[in-house]
């Protein structure tokens, strides 16, 4: 335990202010795809996506890219202030007005009031903990909220200092005003009593809370118990425990870090924190009301450019005091922690005028009594006991009046106690101590017109100096040179550096190379993953490789390479705490600190090389597309492609920050291939002409050899018709040919007996047709003298009257009604014998059975009534049936019907058009079909009607003719029979039958 209690506010405030040197942090904004600027919560979910709760929406972050959820996208509520993620992936977020989870689809919203700044908890057994409004422990079950404990008197207000989140709601921890208290066995038990207010509570590897008094802040563990931190200075309303037992302490205007050596520093001012999170890589998260700041405890610190206006070189004295030439801005110092001072310079010519040293250049260096060299537009000047001077000069190295002066690096050989400088057109100098210029020059080639940029001597006792063209080496002893500009697979030398085991490492503008003695060769190193300019090479006595890309750093564990044959590489960017743009070319430095330096075009950064780490998890790769639709978290889904597609798109993208700038993939579809497809940068794949079944497809992300990021798998199934199947037109053109070769054969065999019988089969089958009419005829005739039997019935009925009136007028009705019958019956002659269009329109049919239920009324009095329901979208006049269809039916029903058992009965014929059909219904309200059976038989003088036998004949006969009839009989609900009769027309009408 520490006490703070000494420590003055002031001291906390502004470490590195006063320092000059900036944190490695990244700024989000809504400018960089943050929906909102003001962020009260965070939460790294499993996935590693990063989520931030505003007060307008929620943003996920990839490590690179934002994607936002608002109201347009089923995020109603605001105010997002905590997440957590259940066991099946889901991702549940806390707002004032309620609980969303999100399955990666779709958001789902459950109204509640709750208190805003609370935590929530998915527990193991899929319920969400979490505070109403009123201060009210709630579980969320089921789509329902419910209390913990009715009542809950022991804890009056919960919501304002929270609780700390479990696995299970027993033994979880709830804090307010004063008191911490304990879940266990359906009760609340106190467990700790402070003298401040418990709050603050934070999850981040290690359970975390603060206890605020007065203007002081103690700091606890797990256990209620145990202080951390006593005494602070500072009223913080937020903290987070590192892992690393790092304390992080937010208030309303500062960040302040308390590292577990006990020193404190005051990370950002002038921001209100809202929100802490530390994610997997150790990363610090700061919600504030100014949008995201990201901090890398282990990141690169730097000299901004408000200190160093463009830093070209870094380099450290006896004195440990820091030398950096900047580019047009003169030469800078400074000490560690402190600010950077320029430096002024007088030099003069031959002459007395003054010399520019504004323009200074890279690779500044060292002999080995402690003088310093800094290349400028003008040559080399030397700092020697507290006074600089021209150490060279261009007239020792100009040959022509028109070349360049400028020298743009040196190198001190510390065997052969000289100074190494680059110029232009391929030349190195060597001067040593104070004896004349030596000039070295690679004549021929691209090489032999360019600057030296970089230099250095190799165990074996050469010279090596390298262009943006090529490469050149001197042997020392015998002065021969060898030009390496076309033994090279790669362009230019930007940079050189010797291993540890003396092998000489080349930069180039296209990756990586080393030289081979043995075959007197360069050979590029892994162009798969070294594939831009190479800035710089750095080996360090702890066995790394540090490799300076224009925008990346690049850490190989070469130690473990050595001895096993496998990379492991570290990638630091600004993903991962190195900002720098334009790494100076054969500029990094490693100090007597073991510090890297890296000058950029933005500033001087520097990391403390004993704490890099390769323990850091890789970059994850999910897939998160399919044809454009969102995948969703659940770990078991399956994904069925809609049917009749057989191609697939799958996008993917890394997650994390532990990656390179350029992603590569590589992917497979099992059921095509089970081997690896080739690197690529492109984060999708296409498939297409996919066969039906259930496919496995598979991505990895590539970071070193064979250390790659978690595989991602979907598994997605496609249903497609046989004719969408591979290969389907081919094999299908290829079984046409063959299929029209036999056809041909068997054309050529039955062409002659088609020929032979042809008007044999023709004349068989017009004596058929001519059967078939004569058979329908023939049915129709039989009915003919049923129904005239019935009408002459009727006229005797009449005449025993003794009514001459009443006779005449029937006597009329009965002409009618025969000459209707008389014209549907002789409406066909023998011309039209084959065809089955013997019809009438259905305005006579109806006109017919008019006359007809007009007449068995008139025989029948008050037996029944009846009703033709014919509505005007029926186009009577326009459609036609086959004759006498219907009245058998109609004297089916007032024969049985009615005169078997029942007077006052109704009769309703109702007619209506959907389509081509026309369907007509016969409905009465009699006995019905059983009971008409049962007295029929009792009744053997009873009336027996074979019209409709008759008529299912000639149903059956005019569908085989081609006509299309259906006849549906049933019994009519509290009496009765219907009788349907659906018959096919060839007239379409729009009118729908619902609407009648």
């Amino acid at each position: 335990m520490k006490n703070y209690y000494l420590f003055a506010v002031a001291a906390l405030l502004a470490w590195y202010d006063a320092a000059g040197q900036k944190l490695p942090v990244n700024h989000f904004t809504v400018h960089d795809g943050l929906v909102q600027q003001q962020v009260l919560g965070l939460f790294q979910d499993s996935r590693g996506y990063i989520w931030a709760g505003t007060k307008s929406g929620i943003s996920k972050f990839n490590g690179a890219t934002f994607e936002n959820y608002f109201l347009e996208e089923g995020v109603p509520a605001t105010n997002i202030f905590a997440f957590d993620e259940d066991k099946a992936g889901r991702l549940w977020a806390a707002s004032g007005a309620g609980l969303l989870v999100f399955d990666g689809q779709t958001w789902e919203y459950f109204p509640r009031l709750l208190r805003k700044n609370q935590p929530v908890a998915c527990l193991d057994d899929g319920s969400v903990l979490t505070i109403d409004a009123d201060g009210k422990i709630l579980l969320f079950k089921r789509g329902k909220y419910e209390f913990v404990v009715e009542g809950q008197p022991e804890i009056k207000d919960v919501s304002m200092s929270g609780f700390l989140p479990q696995p299970t709601l027993e033994g979880t921890l709830f804090f307010s005003d004063h008191n911490a208290w304990r879940y266990s066995e359906g009760q609340f038990h106190l467990a700790h009593q402070f003298d401040g207010t418990p709050y603050g509570v934070n999850y981040a590897g290690r359970l975390s809370f603060l206890e605020k008094r007065d203007s002081l802040t103690n700091v606890y563990g797990a256990d209620v118990r145990d202080t951390v931190l006593k005494n602070v200075p500072l009223r913080a309303t937020r903290q987070l425990m590192t892992k690393s037992g790092d304390v992080y302490l937010g208030d309303w205007k500062q960040l302040v870090r308390i590292s577990k050596d006990g020193a404190p520093e005051t990370l950002l001012s002038g921001v209100m924190v809202n929100a802490l999170l530390e994610d997997r890589d150790g990363h610090i998260w700061i919600g504030t009301e100014n949008g995201i700041f990201q901090y890398f405890p282990h990141g690169f610190f730097y000299y901004g450019n408000e200190e160093l206006p463009l830093p070209w070189g870094i380099l450290q004295d006896d004195e440990y005091r820091y030398w950096s030439p900047n580019y047009n801005h003169g030469l800078y110092a400074f000490e560690m922690g402190g600010p950077a001072e320029k430096v002024p310079i007088e030099l003069t010519d031959d002459e007395g005028g003054a010399i520019s040293t504004e323009s200074m250049y890279f690779s500044p260096s060292q002999d080995r009594d402690g003088h310093l060299y800094f290349a400028f537009s003008h040559g080399v000047i030397r700092y020697r006991d507290g006074v600089f001077d021209h150490y060279i000069k261009p007239a020792d190295y100009l040959l022509q009046e028109k070349e360049s002066s400028a020298i743009l690096g040196t190198y001190y050989d510390t065997v052969g106690q000289c100074l190494l400088a680059g110029a232009t057109n391929g030349r190195l100098l060597l001067k040593k101590e104070e004896g004349p210029v030596k000039l070295i020059q690679a004549d021929s080639g691209a090489h032999a017109r360019k600057f030296v940029v970089s230099i250095c001597r190799s165990p074996d006792g050469y010279y090596w100096w390298g262009s943006s063209a090529g490469l050149a080496r001197m042997h020392i002893q015998t002065g021969e040179i060898d030009i390496y500009e076309k033994r090279a697979p790669q362009r230019g030398a930007i940079s050189l550096s010797i291993a540890a085991d003396s092998v000489l490492w080349v930069g180039s503008k296209e990756g990586l190379m080393y030289y081979n003695a043995a075959t007197d060769s360069l050979i590029a190193f892994r162009p798969d993953i070294f594939q831009v300019w190479v800035m710089d090479i750095t080996f360090t006595p702890n066995g790394l490789m540090l490799i300076a890309e224009q925008n990346e750093i690049k850490v190989v564990d070469w130690a473990h390479y050595k001895a096993t044959g496998q990379l492991r590489i570290k990638n630091y960017n600004y993903r991962y705490g190195f900002f720098g743009l334009e790494s100076g070319q054969s500029s990094c430095y490693l100090d007597r600190e073991n510090r890297y330096w890296v000058p950029a075009g933005n500033g001087a950064y520097f990391i403390d090389v004993d704490a890099i780490s390769f323990d850091q998890p890789p970059a994850q790769v999910r897939i998160f597309r399919i044809n454009g639709s969102p995948i969703g978290f659940l770990s078991d889904e399956f994904i069925a492609l809609p049917y009749g597609v057989n191609e697939a798109t799958l996008q993917f993208e890394p997650i994390g920050f532990a990656s390179t700038l350029r992603h590569q993939y590589s992917y497979r579809l099992l059921e095509r291939d089970t081997n690896w497809s080739a690197w690529q940068e492109e984060p999708f794949a296409h498939f297409a002409n996919l066969t039906s079944g259930d496919y496995t497809f598979e991505v990895r992300l590539r970071i070193a050899d064979t250390r790659h990021a978690t595989v991602d798998v979907l598994h997605f199934s496609v249903s497609q018709p046989f004719y969408k199947a591979p290969g389907f037109y081919y094999q299908a053109a290829w079984a046409g040919l063959v299929l029209s070769g036999l056809l041909m054969l068997l054309s050529i065999g039955i062409y002659r007996y088609f020929r032979k019988n042809q008007k044999a089969q023709l004349a068989l089958r017009e004596k058929e047709q001519q059967l078939t009419f004569y058979q329908v005829h023939t049915l129709q005739a039989q009915l003919n003298p049923h129904f005239i039997n019935n009408t002459l019935t009727a006229m005797q009925h009449f005449s025993k009257q003794g009514d001459p009136d009443a006779l005449d007028q029937q006597i009329q009705r009965l002409a009618k009604l025969m000459g209707h019958f008389m014209e549907s019956s002789l409406s066909a002659d023998l011309n039209s014998s084959v065809k089955a269009d013997n019809t009438v329109r259905l305005t006579e049919e109806v006109e017919l059975l008019t006359h007809y239920m007009e007449l068995m009324q008139v025989l029948h009095p008050g037996l029944f009534t009846f009703e033709i329901a014919l509505p005007k979208a029926v186009p009577v006049s326009e459609i036609s049936l086959p004759p006498m269809l219907l009245q058998p039916f109609v004297e089916n029903a007032i024969e049985h019907g009615f005169r078997l058992g029942k007077n006052n009965g109704h009769l309703l014929l109702h007619f209506e058009m959907e389509g081509q059909a026309l369907y007509c219904r016969i409905m009465d309200d009699g006995i019905g079909r059983q009971a008409a059976s049962e007295l029929q038989a009792s009744s053997m003088g009873s009336f027996k009607s074979r019209g409709t036998a008759l008529v299912y004949e000639r149903i059956r006969l005019l569908n085989n003719m081609g006509q299309h009839i259906e006849l549906d009989i049933t019994d009519r609900p509290g009496g009765g029979t219907i009788v349907q009769l659906t018959i096919q027309t060839n007239r379409t009408t729009a009118y729908d039958r619902r609407n009648y």
